[in-house]
């Protein structure tokens, strides 16, 4: 049985080394003359395999990593000829020799210089299988050429990949639209919540009181509460949440703060519950008539929603006829009902639009 020496503290440059831009089998290359592993005539012999110690390319000295790559006459050619003052270095360990030609040399220059180790001993091989040894300025040629192929091809594709357009998955997945009505002088609350499908068909809707609201944003943190609960009850794991609260938004898309609030402690069950999903998108919208009256058209099979959904809808009409009134510069002479009709009338008639909120 033969005995291995290691000796951890030769060789402690391992992630300048895998992180070195070159092809993979270079690395590999470089890791195997490290450990001193390479099938050198020294470590055959050490194995009990009988061959002629002495260096296939110059036949003068016993071959071991430390000749084959930098003392070898041949070798010593071949870095004249590439330029790279690395046989000043002095050492007799190829481990610590390395470490100074990181510690010298430029990226670039440490690039050519592992090209040509590699080419070096392919050189070798050549003479061992081939019993022929090419020319010492094709050795530092095939190295540089190589060097600047691989170098200009991960350039290429670095930019075919930059200018690749995203692609947007948020229109094939289902929007979950949810909102929280409150009312100020009884501090009554309640909540909506209508699920479509990416093209916009009806799948589902809910709506319910809010119990212990104390503002109206309280009332959206539940309301989106209520919404995640319900989506996880019915195994919905991918979708686009939708809400017209932009502080909402904002709180759950914040880093975690310090819980300072009661609204704080229902956003922080909110993130965990997001923690649960697949994946989930936020969206926030301005709220207006047209919307509704989609949400309205879309969730006219469920009476609570419906209702509910006409109480906003009539809410919101206000907004409307005074964004008519403006865009056609027409006298403000409807009552109060012929208003309240109008914009009824005008989100049933948009009731086909399907609304385009824009992600965030």
């Amino acid at each position: 049985m033969g005995e291995f020496f290691d000796n951890p503290g030769a060789f402690d440059r391992w992630v300048t080394l895998w992180k070195l831009k070159v092809p993979p089998k270079w690395r590999t290359f470089l890791q195997r003359a490290i450990c001193d592993i390479l099938p050198t005539t020294n470590n055959l012999i050490v194995k009990r395999v009988q061959v002629d110690p002495t260096c296939p390319m110059c036949g003068q000295a016993h071959e071991d990593v430390m000749h084959a790559l930098i003392l070898c006459d041949y070798s010593k050619m071949v870095w004249n000829i590439s330029g790279l003052h690395v046989t000043n270095i002095l050492t007799n360990f190829f481990s610590s020799w390395l470490v100074g030609v990181l510690n010298i040399l430029t990226e670039d220059q440490t690039r050519l210089a592992v090209g040509v180790l590699y080419y070096l001993w392919k050189a070798r091989n050549s003479v061992v299988w081939e019993k022929a040894l090419p020319r010492s300025g094709w050795t530092v040629t095939a190295a540089a050429r190589a060097e600047r192929t691989y170098i200009e091809v991960n350039r290429s594709l670095r930019q075919a990949s930059s200018t690749v357009t995203p692609v947007d998955e948020t229109h094939h997945r289902p929007r979950c639209y949810l909102d929280a009505g409150y009312k100020q002088p009884t501090r009554e609350a309640t909540y909506g919540v209508v699920l479509l499908s990416h093209d916009g068909s009806f799948i589902a809707a809910k709506s319910g009181n809010l119990p212990s609201a104390f503002s109206p944003l309280m009332a959206e943190a539940l309301a989106c509460k209520e919404a995640l609960s319900w989506l996880k009850d019915r195994n919905i794991l991918t979708f686009v949440l939708v809400t017209d609260c932009m502080e909402l938004r904002n709180m759950l898309h914040s880093s975690r703060m310090a819980t300072l609030s009661y609204v704080g402690v229902i956003v922080d069950q909110c993130r965990t519950s997001m923690s649960l999903f697949t994946c989930l998108h936020q969206t926030a919208i301005k709220e207006n008539p047209a919307e509704l009256g989609q949400q309205f058209g879309e969730a006219r099979r469920s009476t609570a929603i419906r209702d509910y959904l006409v109480r906003r809808i009539r809410e919101a009409q206000p907004y409307a006829v005074r964004r008519s009134s403006e865009k056609h510069s027409h006298p403000r002479l409807l009552g109060e009902e012929n208003q309240r009709s109008t914009a009824v009338r005008s989100s049933e008639k948009l009731g086909e639009a399907q609304p385009s909120p824009t992600t965030w």
